[in-house]
Order: structure tokens, then sequence, then C-alpha cells
């Protein structure tokens, strides 16, 4: 399977267009046959991962990265069983992640070493980024840093941290509407796809 990160705000979204914008790259994850990979938060990354999972005949599953403290790490060494606690980020994750991979990564800074955002961008094939704040700037210039293909779903006014929407392009494919947002995703799975035997 193709993976597909989508790197969006966790806070509440008022506007009614990101909503959209975000159900609409959820679905079409799902309609393309796609693994979805999202930070497991609220927000726009919620209604991503809500309208994936409530798209009908989806083979594609939701796949979450949470963010989370531990114990038991420091010090530890092979040869001795140490024991962990893995405590997961109040309120993650949310209830339409299927695969929830737990992290004692806490992330305050979003590109610091304790960011769970690496492992997001390292491991989506397609990044899909959506209006949103620190973190998505984070994941934005990481998935960029990694030289993966990066779609921004943007409008002209939208802002991703402290980038503009002109900021973006030389690390970006710029698309502003579904029937783009569509054809620009085809256009990067296509040499991902598996060939799969007949007969």
């Amino acid at each position: 399977m193709v993976m597909v990160a989508v790197a969006a705000s966790g806070n509440h979204v008022e506007s009614q267009d990101v909503k959209w914008r975000a159900g609409v790259v959820g679905s079409m994850v799902a309609e393309l046959g796609c693994d979805l990979l999202t930070g497991g938060g609220y927000g726009a990354m919620e209604i991503v991962a809500k309208s994936f999972c409530e798209t009908p005949g989806r083979s594609g599953r939701s796949v979450g990265v949470i963010p989370g403290t531990g114990t038991g790490f420091a010090g530890a060494r092979l040869g001795a069983i140490t024991t962990y606690s893995l405590t997961p980020k109040k309120r993650y994750p949310n209830r339409w992640i299927e695969v929830k991979i737990f992290t004692h990564l806490p992330g305050a800074n979003p590109k610091g070493e304790d960011s769970r955002n690496f492992l997001n961008m390292a491991s989506g094939d397609v990044i899909v980024i959506l209006p949103g704040g620190r973190g998505t700037q984070a994941e934005f210039e990481i998935a960029a840093g990694l030289r993966k293909p990066v779609i921004a779903f943007l409008e002209q006014d939208d802002r991703v941290g402290g980038y503009q929407l002109r900021e973006l392009r030389p690390h970006a494919t710029i698309v502003s509407d579904e029937r783009e947002l569509r054809n620009t995703l085809l256009q990067m799975l296509q040499p991902l796809s598996l060939h799969r035997p007949t007969g």
C-alpha cells in the first residue's frame, strides 16, 4: 500500500472552507486506495481521518503516530528488563485512528529531537499540506528537507505557520481545487503503484 501523510492543524477549525478541504483530502485518499497517515489529533487531522474512514469501499487504513511521554527509557541497557510506560498526549488519538503508533515523543518543539513529526513525514510516500500553525510548518519543512513529493491544498490567503503561499512553491505543488488535487495526487502516486499479478 502507498501511504499518504496529511499535515494539518490539530486545533479547532473555524473555517468552513478548511473543513471542506480536509474532508475532500480524506475521501480522495481513500478512493485512490491508499493508507492515510496523520498525527492522530483533533481539528483538521480528525476531519481528514473521519472522511477517510467513512468513504465506502475503501481498502486503506487510517494510521496515527501519537505523541506521548514515556518512563523507563533513560539508562535502559541491553541485558536487563526495564519497566516502561507510555502515556499518550491528552485527547490523543482521535476515534478515527485505526492503527495507533504510540510514541514516547512529546514534541514540545515541533522540529526537536523529541518530535514525532519526523516519523510522520518520513513514513509518507506523498505529503498533503493543509493550512496550519507551527506543527504543520515543521512537517512541511521536514518533508521538503526529505525531498518528499508535497502537495499544498491551499487558497491564496492561507498560511502554513510563518509561510505564505508563494513561499511554499519551490518545495510544493500548489493546488486550489478538488480536480487539481486529484490530478496531482494521481501523477505522484502512479510511479509508486505496485504491479499486481493478474489471473
